[in-house]
């Protein structure tokens, strides 16, 4: 527990759903901060006891482009480990506010990704 900006994302209520949000999608109370001293942020599913780590100029990077867009697919970024991975989701609430709801897990990559992996110089920490 800790860090800088801390804050908990509570997952959607049952029945809020947009009808572009599957309602088969598993998401949970997600607790997430930035790491002043390794500019990373962490997102915890700690019911799963999963942590996906992602820096935190990436983090911003790829939100600000997703959500300044039309956030209509979902954004996927893979940790920084390549071993976990977190899914933000738009939708519209029972009040009619937009919200986002987090799915933090676990990832194993195929051989695919990693041989475009090794392509590009992505360094792969397995």
């Amino acid at each position: 527990m800790g860090g800088a900006n801390q804050s908990t994302c509570s997952p959607p209520k049952p029945g809020v759903f947009s009808s572009s949000l599957s309602t088969s999608l598993k998401f949970g109370s997600v607790r997430s901060h930035e790491d002043p001293k390794t500019n990373q942020i962490h997102f915890h599913d700690d019911s799963a006891c999963i942590k996906c780590t992602i820096d935190s100029a990436e983090f911003t990077s790829q939100f600000e482009t997703w959500i300044s867009g039309s956030g209509k697919d979902p954004l996927f970024l893979l940790g920084n480990d390549n071993r976990s991975n977190v899914q933000f989701h738009l939708y519209v609430d029972d009040q009619d506010e937009l919200q986002i709801g987090i799915i933090v897990s676990k990832s194993k990559l195929g051989q695919s990704i990693k041989d475009l992996m090794q392509l590009a110089g992505i360094p792969q920490a397995f």
